[in-house]
């Protein structure tokens, strides 16, 4: 094996970390999106008695698809949080006939206190999958 050949070790070690630094950057990011969407479970549970998770695949296109209509199942939704989303989307909160809520790359939303019926998603082919929570109570 020639001088050119051969690895030099030291090169070898410095790539090796710049590996590491990465996955230590990437980790500690997951590990925030982790402690926020707790953070956001915890504050909610402690006034309401529902709580539903869904996630959406945002690699297929969706138009106005509805994920849940919380009155067909017995509920009183009034806070959805949608955790920061990989690929631009929107939310409608009350049907077809309410407001668009457009949601950008790494976007989130809080929305509290308001009569929350249904669920609706659209969006483009993207990336990722978007967390969206659901507080609320069973109707009495």
């Amino acid at each position: 094996m020639s001088e050119e050949e051969q690895i030099n070790p030291v090169a070898m070690n410095i790539a090796l970390l710049r590996e590491v630094q990465k996955h230590m950057i990437s980790m500690n990011a997951d590990i925030q999106t982790v402690r926020l969407e707790l953070e956001v479970i915890r504050r909610n549970q402690e006034r309401n008695d529902v709580h539903l998770k869904y996630e959406v695949d945002l690699s297929v296109a969706h138009t106005d698809k509805e994920i849940a209509d919380f009155v067909k199942m017995g509920l009183e939704i009034n806070t959805v949080t949608v955790m920061p989303v990989p690929s631009p989307m929107s939310i409608r909160l009350r049907g077809l006939e309410s407001e668009k809520i457009d949601l950008e790359k790494k976007e989130s939303i809080d929305i509290s206190n308001q009569a929350i019926t249904r669920l609706l998603v659209t969006n483009e082919a993207g990336s990722g999958i978007a967390r969206i929570h659901a507080f609320g109570k069973w109707k009495t």
